[in-house]
């Protein structure tokens, strides 16, 4: 149970922290070519995929209801932090970061779930 309680305080937190810098005026790196961000959304993305991935793996499900959940949160929670960063002075909502955050996420959910067949094939 101990992990299960880690897994979703760390991915609590890093939602947070996405949360945090979506909030600011201004990106809190200064990056030096323009549509850098991209890449930046891709990373975190994967990320926040892979933590919620950790997270529901504790629930045992199938893995393609697995994959499906991962990837609906993570769109979910892209588009939220799109949407509240419309709000923000300095910032703007942008359907090519989304873009970047659901490629990001769906890159971390197939590394995963090639990962957890491989080791159910050894099993």
């Amino acid at each position: 149970m101990y992990s299960v309680n880690r897994d979703a305080i760390l991915l609590v937190l890093f939602c947070a922290a996405i949360f945090y810098a979506s909030h600011q005026a201004t990106l809190l790196v200064n990056l030096p070519y323009q549509q850098q961000d991209k890449f930046v959304h891709l990373l975190v993305y994967a990320v926040l995929a892979t933590l919620t991935w950790r997270y529901f793996s504790h629930w045992h499900n199938p893995l393609h209801i697995q994959i499906t959940a991962v990837l609906i949160f993570v769109a979910l929670y892209a588009a939220s932090d799109e949407y509240h960063q419309s709000f923000i002075v300095g910032r703007t909502a942008s359907i090519l970061d989304w873009l970047a955050d659901i490629l990001g996420a769906s890159l971390a959910v197939l590394y995963w779930s090639w990962k957890t067949r491989q080791r159910n094939q050894t099993c």
